[in-house]
């Protein structure tokens, strides 16, 4: 069993090294490629994104592992903000050892529907009560749902196959799941992330087996990251810059009457103190622009039904709503004001992250928090069948047995699957069996 760990681990190293050794123009072409193809793909919102991410950078690109995986989950769903984005970023960044690999991986995922949204916006009559959403688009758009939620539940049995190793971790991630399907707010989240912590050394001492020390042969790449990351923009450089830019656009809103400032200092502010991501802040924004009569109602419910039926994250909703209210500027504005917290905040826990996760005690307390993460995943995936089951049940049930079959069975890519289900749907809309 052993020799057979120390088989997997030296392939893992060498894999990585290969990797790290690759020059920076031929890993900047990977994060482009990559990443822009999932920006293609995403559909079905933040978990869907996960269950993407861990099947294209986990399983079968290797950018990262199971276990590094599953805690940056916890991170970021601890952080303000999108955490399928800064899942992104983090992978990016970590990927190119620069921050610049964040920003890269960013935009590919996000930009491609950004700029169908601003098309939307520039050419939507405003005021148009009736959605701007092709009628044909509509058919096949909850097929790729459908097939989302297929993909993230097998992410959700692949990682919980790594990460639950034994019966009471396995317990700790059901119940993790089932109770946050109760409570689905950021404080029941952090709750129950520091409970998996607390559990790991109640379920540790109650082992009677030795855990065998791979990571001490996993420590020194770590620590040779860790140093790449210090260099950069990272650390408590972001951190200062998250509360220094709060502050400064707090102030200029003060003193200023400017459109512009007006819309940086609100998406900023409202990416600051976000937690649960899109379906959470969209709300604030509509109510925070309605009241200073920028925003109107039906402007608003266009732009989310469009972000809705598009992939990438919800946020990408900044730049319809900026363009609609102040043109081009507003658009640019509102767009980097909305995620800039999102990349402060992750690229200022990378750091610490990586120094202390190698602790043995630390890393005892991720066990816990990654199956806590992994049960958040499971819980998601009802969480998405509630916005996927309508219009029409049945065809969304037979959508989802379809694609997760072939996901199981055949292992297919999660493109191939997304296409497969949108496929499949408008089949079954357009003979309407």
């Amino acid at each position: 069993m052993i020799d057979s760990q120390r088989i997997d681990l030296t392939a893992d190293l060498q894999t990585k090294l290969i990797q790290r050794n690759r020059p920076s123009n031929e890993k900047i072409v990977d994060i482009l490629r990559h990443f822009g193809w999932f920006g293609l793909i995403s559909f079905g919102g933040p978990a869907a994104h996960i269950g993407i991410l861990e099947r294209m950078f986990v399983r079968e690109l290797s950018w990262i592992k199971p276990e590094q995986f599953t805690e940056l989950i916890g991170l970021s769903s601890s952080l303000p903000g999108p955490s399928s984005s800064q899942m992104v970023i983090a992978i990016g960044t970590l990927y190119l050892e620069s921050t610049l690999g964040g920003i890269l991986a960013f935009l590919a995922f996000s930009l491609p529907s950004t700029v169908i949204l601003i098309i939307f916006a520039f050419y939507t009559p405003r005021g148009e009560e009736e959605s701007p959403v092709p009628q044909a688009l509509r058919s096949v758009v909850p097929g790729f749902y459908c097939a989302a939620v297929s993909i993230v539940a097998q992410a959700a049995i692949s990682l919980s196959k790594k990460t639950a190793t034994n019966k009471a971790y396995q317990a700790l991630m059901v119940v993790s799941a089932a109770l946050y399907l109760l409570s689905q707010h950021f404080l029941s989240m952090l709750l129950l992330l520091v409970l998996g912590a607390v559990l790991s050394f109640v379920i540790d001492s109650l082992e009677s087996k030795q855990v065998k020390p791979i990571q001490k042969t996993d420590t020194p790449e770590l620590e040779e990251q860790q140093q790449t990351l210090s260099i950069s923009f990272v650390g408590k450089h972001s951190i200062f810059a998250f509360f220094g830019l709060f502050i400064v656009f707090f102030l200029l809103k003060a003193i200023s009457d400017s459109v512009t400032v007006t819309l940086i200092e609100g998406f900023y502010r409202i990416g600051s103190l976000i937690f649960g991501g899109g379906h959470v802040v969209l709300p604030l924004i509509l109510s925070h622009f309605g009241d200073l009569g920028l925003l109107q109602k039906s402007q608003f419910m266009n732009g989310f039904l469009i972000v809705s039926f598009l992939p990438g994250p919800m946020f990408n909703i900044a730049a319809y709503l900026g363009m609609v209210m102040y043109g081009w500027t507003g658009a640019a504005a509102s767009y980097l004001a909305l995620f800039a917290p999102a990349f402060l905040t992750i690229w200022g826990m990378l750091p610490y992250w990586f120094q202390f996760r190698t602790n043995p005690f630390i890393s005892k307390a991720l066990k816990g928090i990654s199956c806590v993460s992994v049960g958040f995943i499971f819980s998601a995936i009802y969480m998405m069948w509630e916005h996927t089951i309508e219009p029409n049940p049945i065809y969304s049930i037979s959508t989802v047995i379809l694609t997760f079959g072939l996901l199981m069975v055949f292992d297919l890519s999660a493109p191939i699957v997304i296409l497969i289900g949108g496929a499949y749907r408008w089949l079954l809309t357009t003979v309407a069996i």
